[in-house]
């Protein structure tokens, strides 16, 4: 028969060891963004019992999650920008803690679920660190060496490190470029891009939309 045992896997100080907002702060985000990373920071520095707060705080991670990965799957991966990267491996950041808190939080497990939890930790750490490389190396890989450290179970540990290659410098032929304009008039999106059938990336041009401040 299994034993039981309550483990909390990780116990990170949040805003000294491993979450600093100060990072991500400097970047321009949608206000939806910050408000939610400021809600989860609030969550999980004072929620340490609250299982519907912290099962809240889950349900807004896999959504910044949802939507980070969307922006970062918008390019080629060498044109992607960095506060894509570092949105998205925030929020793993916050989704880990959350899961550990969750199920240190739901009572005594069994040693076959504790060792499913750790498999999900490391899992979602791996792939932080894959999306973003060298900006957030140092974070997942402490939560990875934690994990590693408190396996009872585990006599040959492999070390789950991803090395990542840094960028090649590609010359591109400007004229195959895909350009990009903010709020062009109709006048010159009908002249320079649809006459002559020419692809163009168009920003800021919702902002009437109704649906934008009915649905808020």
């Amino acid at each position: 028969m299994e034993s039981l045992t309550r483990l909390p896997i990780l116990n990170f100080n949040l805003k000294e060891d491993l979450i600093d907002l100060s990072r991500i702060q400097k970047h321009q985000f949608p206000d939806f963004v910050f408000k939610n990373l400021n809600f989860l920071n609030l969550c999980l520095n004072n929620a340490q019992s609250n299982l519907n707060v912290i099962n809240k705080a889950l349900y807004v991670c896999d959504i910044l999650i949802d939507y980070s990965w969307e922006m970062l799957n918008t390019n080629i991966w060498i044109f992607v920008e960095e506060k894509w990267r570092l949105l998205y491996a925030f929020t793993t950041l916050f989704k880990i803690i959350s899961l550990d808190m969750q199920f240190a939080g739901t009572g005594s497990h069994t040693d076959q679920l504790i060792d499913q939890h750790k498999q999900n930790i490391v899992k979602l750490a791996d792939l932080g660190l894959l999306m973003s490389g060298p900006l957030m190396e140092r974070e997942f890989n402490n939560i990875i060496k934690i994990v590693e450290n408190i396996s009872k179970k585990e006599l040959d540990l492999k070390k789950r490190r991803i090395e990542v290659e840094q960028p090649i410098k590609i010359n591109l032929n400007e004229d195959f470029l895909i350009k990009y304009e903010k709020s062009p008039s109709v006048e010159r999106f009908r002249d320079e891009y649809f006459y002559k059938e020419m692809p163009v990336i168009i920003d800021d041009q919702m902002q009437h939309w109704p649906a934008l401040k009915t649905w808020r």
